[in-house]
């Protein structure tokens, strides 16, 4: 049942539910027949791979974005800060803080090693970041259509519970 759970890229979550048992059993079972559920690293490795073939190409800050954990709510993040005419009306929107959403902000300029909004017009992209925003729209339709690529079963690989092969919430879902 295991193997045939790895082959339909069930994640061990998914699984436990079917079965009626906790995602440790399943894994310690997996374990114990010398298998391992893909880890969420293996998986992101795989989507990077399919994300890098993308033409035209990507922006090279937008494949550096893809690195960080929660890579696309972070990009739905800025991309849902584009609505707003301040960092002020977005994170009233999103019943958060001014410095939470500066810090969003941050990172992502930190990670993609560009300027994706002007200092000055705070959330008026620069020409830079009007292609990263574009890429990051073009990529997130993408990654919304397409099933996540199965990654391939590593026997020797820890087993790391998985955290299932939904998307992460959309900005306006996420309660910031």
């Amino acid at each position: 049942m295991i193997d045939q759970a790895l082959r339909e890229g069930t994640n061990a979550v998914q699984l436990a539910q079917a079965l009626g048992v906790g995602p440790e059993t399943v894994r310690r079972l997996a374990g114990q027949a010398g298998r391992a559920f893909p880890s969420r690293a293996s998986k992101f490795q795989a989507r990077q791979a399919q994300f890098a073939a993308i033409t035209p190409p990507l922006h090279p800050g937008l494949l550096a974005v893809l690195q960080l954990p929660r890579a696309a709510e972070r990009l739905r993040g800025i991309i849902a800060l584009t609505g707003h005419p301040t960092i002020r009306a977005a994170a009233q929107a999103w019943d958060t803080t001014e410095s939470g959403q500066y810090r969003r902000i941050r990172a992502i300029h930190k990670h993609a090693q560009i300027q994706i909004f002007d200092p000055i017009k705070t959330l008026t992209p620069t020409a830079d970041g009007s292609v990263f925003l574009d890429d990051t729209r073009r990529l997130l339709a993408i990654w919304d259509e397409t099933p996540p690529p199965r990654a391939p079963s590593d026997a020797s690989a820890p087993i790391h519970q998985d955290p299932g092969t939904s998307y992460p919430a959309r900005p306006d879902s996420m309660g910031h």
